[in-house]
């Protein structure tokens, strides 16, 4: 099968291996490529235009005015750039005759559903969020444009994937048909965990007691990932014996 993948997202590309998105599609993309499918990539990030709205936001506009006007403006510039977007993965899709479009879903990208609408070729669109995701983790500035975008690239995609039953209840909660929802969590590559050494090597590089209880966080310090709740309920424990709290991962500290 051939499939175009479309990262619709204005900053984020393939090779930065950051954000969580990126790291899922590569492993998403990889998988499908061990199987024999073909498999043409299309970003956002690349082109020029995007990379210079992106700029201007983030070193003038958002500098330069209140907090509200500028998440406004930047709403409003990513439908635009999403709609931009959506010639080139139409002449990407209309070039390769692929079988499928496999697309990240990205708040306010319509890209996806217009190279669909606009080719025949079937949209399924991957790591599918609740539409207040976007305004709890980063803010929203376009509320009602959020929505109309997230119900439009959902009733047209053919195929959507969540990655938890939550989720994928929360879809069928919105009207969504259950036969269109397919559940693909997320979840690690052992080989990258394969470092040798055990749990007491841990414990003395970083003077843990063998008798103390050791809880441990992994993941990355994104405000929404609450690390600074954990750090609180922590500080309330009580415990007759030593408990220790390690927190492995990258990301803004919190206090």
């Amino acid at each position: 099968m051939k499939i175009v993948y479309s990262l619709p997202h204005p900053a984020d590309r393939l090779a930065s291996q950051q954000a969580g998105h990126v790291i899922r599609a590569n492993a998403l993309l990889a998988a499908l490529a061990t199987h024999g499918h073909e498999i043409v990539p299309v970003e956002a990030a690349a082109q020029t235009n995007t990379k210079a709205a992106v700029g201007i936001y983030r070193n003038v506009i958002k500098k330069a005015l209140p907090r509200p006007i500028a998440m406004r403006m930047r709403d409003a510039a990513r439908v635009a750039n999403s709609k931009n977007y959506a010639v080139r993965l139409t002449e990407t899709i209309a070039r390769v005759h692929p079988d499928v479009i496999l697309e990240t879903h990205i708040a306010f990208s319509l890209a996806g559903k217009i190279a669909s609408e606009q080719t025949g070729v079937p949209l399924v669109l991957d790591d599918v969020a609740p539409a207040w995701e976007e305004e709890q983790q980063y803010g929203v500035g376009l509320k009602k444009t959020a929505h109309a975008v997230y119900a439009q690239v959902t009733s047209t995609a053919r195929l959507l994937v969540a990655v938890s039953p939550t989720i994928c209840e929360y879809l069928i909660e919105q009207g969504l048909a259950k036969d269109k929802i397919v559940l693909v969590p997320n979840g690690i590559d052992p080989s990258l965990f394969s470092v040798g050494g055990s749990s007491q090597d841990l414990r003395v590089q970083h003077g843990i007691p063998a008798s103390a209880s050791l809880i441990v966080f992994v993941g990355s310090f994104q405000p929404y990932h609450r690390v600074d709740l954990l750090i609180r309920a922590f500080a309330r424990l009580g415990s007759s014996t030593p408990v220790h709290l390690l927190l492995v991962g990258q990301g803004a500290r919190t206090a």
